[in-house]
């Protein structure tokens, strides 16, 4: 099991998800609001903390932070991802594996 199984997994036909940086990933959610992608943040993180991740025959622990914008809130794509990385920065701040959002 891997991350981007589960993130694949739980993103419907309309969405894109990917990897966007080295421990980051993407979620762009058609069709849904900033609720909608709270939702889906919150059920992909528990997904994640129900998970069995193997590193050497070992078990190991995953944690989620996620930021959630909506386009309707931004300018522009780059405003968009720029607000969105700011949640992630703000949930790892706040003591990770959570979900933050306007």
């Amino acid at each position: 099991m891997d991350f981007a199984s589960i993130l694949k997994h739980e993103a419907r036909s309309v969405d894109i998800v990917g990897r966007f940086g080295g421990e980051e990933f993407v979620a762009i959610l058609g069709e849904t609001d900033t609720k909608g992608g709270v939702l889906f943040a919150e059920k992909l993180r528990e997904k994640v903390k129900k998970a069995r991740f193997m590193y050497k025959d070992e078990r190991i622990s995953l944690t989620v932070s996620c930021g959630v914008s909506d386009r309707k809130s931004s300018v522009s794509l780059n405003s968009l991802m720029k607000s969105a990385d700011e949640f992630v920065y703000k949930a790892k701040k706040n003591g990770r594996d959570r979900v933050e959002y306007k």
